[in-house]
């Protein structure tokens, strides 16, 4: 990109002139210098033409200056003097549309440069590794990116930029691995303190103590461990065991209600919304924190009035964004308060259900020992039906073996001729029967 440009042009009176325009990116100025065409010699055209335009100096002796105009590229509707023409404009157009570009990207590196500086500050303030410095670096360092990928930062920007970005994440990379360190440690210890205090419930759980107070010992428990600091590995483990023991306790409880699908399903919408209030209000506790360094800066800057505007804007941006995740946090403490009341009802109707279940059971364990006691009855009657019959049988057995002892006995003292007599008188009886039918 060219910053000079030497031409010939015209005055309004159609004199022949030289036009010098040059462009000095660090005032942003633009200045016109306009030479009488008559009195410029040879030497000074090649003087201007191979050495000012390359961007060395050389010294304006005769010709005179017709003309000398500088002024703000920003500003700049037209760069020179009205009335006067040139034998190129094109190149004068072309040359105000990049230099008014390199004036752009210029501020826009030295936003970029300033808010760079910010996140050192608060680095090398910082006592310990926080991961809000990680991602706001990680955040500016894409938006650089991006304005290099769209050509909105020189090389000569963005090579300087990147230069301290790399400083400042090896930096945090350092700070990292010591409070990893440290980090670790506590989190053994942490998860050591969890493990001896689940190991307490689960003993009393194993004892058959009462389940309620127990469940809201895990509860206790379980909202130590959403505030704690452990590692990852540590972490997923004591949530197993915590999760577990609720399970475990549920169970026990509400027998198989405890796992439905429909209760579980709303407990983890629950947690999956504590833990979003959570991440808002720590996102929000972050604004209200980079709101109070803005504060500071500004008071104790004493930058010039782009940098003053920038952090200015910066708050705006920083307080209408905390304005609208403060609606989004108070939209899910009314849905926090929504879920507990059906978390509440649920649990009431579950434990309601579980004491239906509880007598359903007692009265089919009822009804069941009664059956159980009307059949031992009822085979009992029939046991003893079939003594009687049996019994009966015998008795019966008895008297037809003594009635015939006896028949046996009148048999042997009674005469032959009463047996003629009887047999006599049963022939008459069917001889008569026969007669009657004819």
């Amino acid at each position: 990109m060219k910053k000079r440009l030497v031409l010939w042009g015209k005055t309004p009176e159609n004199e022949r002139v030289l036009l010098a325009i040059g462009y000095d990116d660090e005032s942003s100025i633009v200045s016109t210098y306009i030479f009488d065409g008559k009195e410029v010699t040879e030497e000074f055209h090649n003087q201007m033409m191979n050495l000012w335009r390359d961007g060395n100096e050389v010294p304006f002796p005769p010709p005179p200056i017709l003309n000398k105009l500088e002024q703000n590229i920003a500003e700049a509707s037209f760069i020179i003097p009205e009335g006067y023409t040139s034998e190129r404009d094109d190149l004068i157009d072309k040359a105000r549309a990049e230099w008014n570009y390199l004036n752009m990207s210029n501020k826009l590196a030295s936003v970029y440069r300033s808010e760079l500086g910010d996140i050192g500050e608060k680095i090398d303030n910082a006592r310990r590794y926080e991961q809000s410095n990680w991602d706001e670096l990680r955040d500016f360092w894409n938006k650089v990116q991006q304005q290099i990928r769209e050509k909105n930062l020189f090389p000569g920007h963005y090579r300087a930029i990147k230069n301290q970005v790399n400083k400042l994440f090896d930096q945090l990379k350092a700070m990292r691995k010591e409070m990893d360190d440290l980090l670790k440690k506590d989190s053994e210890s942490n998860r050591d303190i969890f493990y001896k205090k689940l190991d307490e419930v689960e003993a009393k759980i194993k004892e058959g103590l009462s389940l309620q107070p127990l469940f809201e010992d895990l509860k206790s428990i379980q909202r130590e461990f959403n505030k704690s600091r452990m590692i990852r590995q540590h972490k997923n483990k004591v949530f197993k065991r915590l999760d577990g023991l609720f399970k475990d306790i549920k169970e026990k409880k509400f027998g198989d209600t405890g796992s439905k699908p429909g209760a579980s399903k709303l407990q983890k919408r629950y947690d999956g919304l504590m833990n979003a209030m959570r991440k808002m209000q720590s996102s929000i506790d972050r604004d209200k924190r980079e709101l109070s360094f803005q504060d500071k800066r500004i008071e104790s800057s004493d930058a010039g009035q782009l940098e003053s505007q920038i952090r200015q804007a910066k708050i705006k941006m920083i307080e209408e964004r905390m304005k609208s995740k403060q609606v989004k946090l108070d939209d899910m403490q009314q849905l926090k308060e929504k879920l507990e009341e059906r978390i509440e009802a649920d649990k009431r109707k579950q434990e309601e259900k579980a004491k239906q279940q509880e007598l359903k059971k007692k009265e089919e364990a009822a009804k069941k020992k009664i059956e159980e006691e009307m059949k031992a009855a009822e085979e009992a009657r029939k046991a003893e039906e079939e003594k009687i019959k049996k019994a009966a049988e015998k008795i019966a057995s008895v008297k037809e073996t003594e009635v015939k002892k006896e028949d046996k006995k009148e048999s042997k003292s009674g005469s032959g001729g009463d047996d003629l007599i009887a047999h006599a008188a049963g022939i008459a009886s069917t001889v008569a029967s026969l007669e009657e039918e004819e």
